[in-house]
């Protein structure tokens, strides 16, 4: 009888220390689930910010375009009306005053598209 309670109480230990190791295993499942979930949820946040960073690089770049796309449009008609008055004033043959203009119009688109491009 000794014997039998002896085997029946270290069956009950192993049990005991069996189901301790299975509820410590449930526990670290448990904590090792809710560390991913918050990493998934950190991870879609980060996608969000960087989803949101590049809509506005891509609406910068896009202003940026049309701002020049304008500029441009402007500095055409410029030059469109200096060649008009280019040829006005070689039918009067006023040519050095031409040049001083068309140059002083390069100039100031070059420092035009310099500080567009520095943006």
């Amino acid at each position: 009888l000794d014997s039998v309670n002896k085997s029946f109480s270290e069956n009950i230990d192993g049990s005991n220390l069996a189901m301790e190791k299975l509820n410590d295993m449930v526990a670290q499942r448990k904590q090792i689930e809710s560390e991913l979930e918050m990493l998934d949820n950190h991870m879609f946040a980060k996608d969000e910010e960087l989803r949101k960073v590049t809509e506005e690089a891509e609406m910068r770049e896009r202003q940026s375009n049309q701002e020049l796309d304008n500029h441009m449009f402007a500095k055409d008609e410029e030059v469109r009306k200096l060649a008009e008055k280019v040829q006005i004033m070689e039918g009067q043959g006023n040519h050095q005053e031409i040049q001083n203009q068309l140059l002083a119009k390069d100039q100031s688109n070059q420092e035009m598209q310099n500080q567009l491009f520095t943006k």
